[in-house]
């Protein structure tokens, strides 16, 4: 079973980059990161929530970013490894 819950700073977030280089690896390879000036990433990031997969054994097996809105939930990014446990 897995369950989504809350991003957890102290305690995710080197699984969330481990998953994010895995899952991004392959577009880095062909697409580079268009460098910003601080002030427009300012301007252009709405406020976002992470939440994190996990398994039943407490792997965190996936992690999404959301921006909410009182009428909708839009999700800006999913990011699963490919193998999760010798599963595709």
């Amino acid at each position: 079973m897995i369950n989504v819950r809350d991003f957890i700073a102290t305690t995710d977030t080197e699984s969330v980059q481990l998953i994010m280089a895995s899952c991004t690896s392959e577009l880095r390879a062909v697409y580079a990161l268009k460098p910003q000036p601080e002030a427009v990433l300012a301007n252009h990031s709405l406020p976002s929530s992470r939440v994190v997969a996990v398994d039943n054994t407490g792997t965190l097996v996936g992690v999404a970013e959301c921006i909410t809105h009182p009428m909708a939930l839009y999700v800006q990014g999913i990011a699963v490894p490919q193998r999760i446990g010798g599963v595709v």
